[in-house]
């Protein structure tokens, strides 16, 4: 009977591990891909802004086009790669924030960039408008962030040990919130 016992859960086992197919990712290249999507467009969002403050509008025009495409096609891309065995934190938690990472740059970017694109000189009413659309823009992904840093936590400790699991729970966006100027 003991031997029966130890059989039946080494066929599970063995079942079990043949389920995992070579096409899905382990652990950590899933965390990585979802974390490479999320540092990407956070990078280009300050890329952005770089554009805005210069009002270099041609470079501004490039880089909004890809950052907007980019953003789409993680969406999808993630998308695809679903849950990871059965726990979709994570995913959820990236999906919302590719959501509103594509919000951002179909609403508040946009409008900030047909500001900067006017003809003549940006006026004071145009820069108060941009700064609000800043701080609106902070506000959001700041939020967005705070719950990917959640479910980011969660996956890590649950999944990856200790890999990264010494950095802050914070986000880039809520520091750079206070330096942003207060709306005049």
């Amino acid at each position: 009977m003991d031997r029966t016992a130890h059989l039946f859960c080494l066929l599970i086992m063995i079942s079990i591990a043949a389920c995992k197919t070579p096409s899905s990712p382990d652990e950590k290249e899933y965390y990585d891909q979802i974390l490479e999507k999320q540092n990407t467009l956070a990078d280009a969002i300050f890329d952005l802004n770089r554009y805005l403050e210069h009002a270099d509008t041609a470079g501004l025009q490039r880089a909004y086009n890809k950052t907007l495409d980019y953003a789409k096609n993680s969406l999808q891309e993630i998308e695809k790669i679903g849950d990871y065995q059965g726990d979709t934190i994570l995913l959820k938690a990236t999906l919302s924030l590719l959501k509103v990472y594509c919000e951002v740059l179909e609403n508040e970017i946009q409008e900030m960039i047909a500001i900067v694109k006017k003809p003549g000189e940006i006026s004071d009413a145009d820069d108060a408008r941009i700064m609000r659309l800043r701080k609106n823009i902070y506000k959001k992904l700041t939020q967005a962030e705070r719950e990917f840093v959640k479910a980011d936590h969660h996956f890590r400790n649950l999944y990856l040990g200790a890999y990264l699991s010494n950095e802050p729970d914070t986000t880039l966006f809520e520091e750079l919130n206070d330096s942003v100027p207060a709306t005049p």
